[in-house]
């Protein structure tokens, strides 16, 4: 059996969401619930014109105009890296640094030794007090 998760955002509050839905995801990670499900659909509400932007996206994104996209979500607190290809090939790596202060730093080209590339559909949260990785998904 599938576990899909639905979620709807509304985005029309001047940016809320953004902190809402990073809360939101955060808690899927915290409570292990993220490890359970295949596949996570989001929905957006909001004005007219907001709703209008989003069936833009995914209208390119259909006639696959769009062949990747690499997503990066924060609020200072926790960060969320998502690589999705649709087709052809495109790279994202991250790696963790532990140099002065230890940081997560993520590329689309690996500079030199220690990088670790993102798989298709990978998500990976990230605790941005540490840059320790909390959780990371195959979507």
């Amino acid at each position: 059996m599938k576990l899909i998760h639905y979620y709807h955002i509304y985005c029309g509050g001047g940016g809320q969401w953004q902190l809402i839905m990073n809360q939101h995801m955060m808690a899927l990670c915290n409570y292990g619930l993220i490890e359970r499900l295949h596949e996570i659909r989001v929905g957006i509400v909001g004005p007219p014109e907001q709703r209008k932007a989003v069936k833009e996206i995914s209208r390119v994104a259909t006639e696959k105009k769009v062949t990747s996209v690499n997503f990066l979500l924060t609020d200072g607190s926790y960060l969320y890296a998502l690589k999705k290809v649709y087709r052809g090939r495109n790279s994202l790596f991250y790696r963790i640094d532990s140099g002065f202060r230890k940081s997560f730093v993520i590329a689309s080209k690996p500079l030199g030794g220690g990088w670790t590339e993102m798989e298709n559909g990978q998500l990976v949260a990230v605790d941005a007090s540490d840059g320790s990785i909390i959780r990371t998904k195959i979507l």
